[in-house]
């Protein structure tokens, strides 16, 4: 990859006339919708970096954005619009395409499912399930202490919480949207539901996954729910349900809470 960036960038640059700094530069029709063009692609860099971030592949393509977004500013203060869409023809559509082709394959071979960024740390080992001397130990001496406070509870005469997951009916028809920031800083919507598209599932799992730090996250569809609100008078509304590790827990949106549930579907 840093062979490839040294490639794009180590041509030396022309010696030419240095325009003053603050100095407005004329671009004709055409040098005009090389630019914008240009402008485009360097969000598609941002954007591209942002699917990315997470996994060991983002300081060389945000390498690819730095350098490139140099060589945008460099050739347009210089009035050579025309090389700039050269460059990008050559070297900034070849890059895109590159990952464009790689995210192809992961669908091909991975039954329709987007190329997830992996996060950058293990996932957690669970000693207990090893049932090691250790853990028995562990798992004995937290009995024991859950039989003294239970003791203590029953004799001050208090109240046990019973925990439950309730049960929540999957929504077949209706769609949510949910709001994603580019590299760029424009905002993004995009719509989420039961009969969306395997790879829109996809993007949304992912969604979850990088900002919430969780691994083997699956959307399942949306449902009705009233969240736990301070004054009692929340209104139901519909939240995303997700799969984290095969257990289900209602996704809020706003605030990136889950609470755990059991699902089924029910038809309109």
């Amino acid at each position: 990859m840093m062979g490839f960036l040294r490639g794009i960038f180590a041509a030396k640059r022309e010696a030419g006339t240095r325009t003053v700094a603050g100095a407005p530069v004329t671009l004709n029709v055409q040098d005009a919708v090389y630019s914008q063009n240009s402008l485009q692609r360097l969000a598609a860099l941002k954007e591209l970096y942002f699917k990315y971030k997470t996994t060991p592949h983002a300081n060389k393509i945000n390498a690819v954005y730095e350098k490139t977004q140099h060589l945008h500013t460099y050739l347009l203060s210089r009035a050579k619009a025309h090389e700039l869409e050269l460059f990008h023809l050559q070297h900034t559509d070849n890059f895109l395409n590159t990952f464009s082709v790689i995210i192809d394959m992961h669908r091909q071979h991975g039954k329709h499912r987007v190329a997830r960024p992996a996060l950058n740390r293990p996932p957690e080992p669970d000693p207990f399930r090893k049932g090691t001397k250790e853990a028995k130990e562990a798992l004995q001496q937290n009995m024991e202490m859950s039989r003294t406070v239970l003791a203590d509870a029953i004799a001050a005469k208090l109240e046990v919480p019973r925990l439950g997951v309730m049960q929540v009916s999957i929504n077949t028809y209706c769609k949510l949207i949910y709001l994603q920031e580019s590299m760029a800083g424009s905002v993004i919507s995009h719509e989420i539901g039961y009969t969306s598209s395997p790879e829109e599932k996809e993007e949304f799992a992912t969604y979850v996954s990088v900002r919430l730090g969780l691994e083997e996250v699956a959307y399942v569809g949306n449902a009705l729910v009233s969240f736990p609100d301070s004054n009692g008078h929340q209104l139901p509304e519909l939240a995303p349900v997700i799969q984290v590790k095969g257990c289900s827990y209602i996704f809020s949106i706003e605030k990136f809470h889950l609470f755990p549930v059991r699902t089924y579907a029910k038809n309109r």
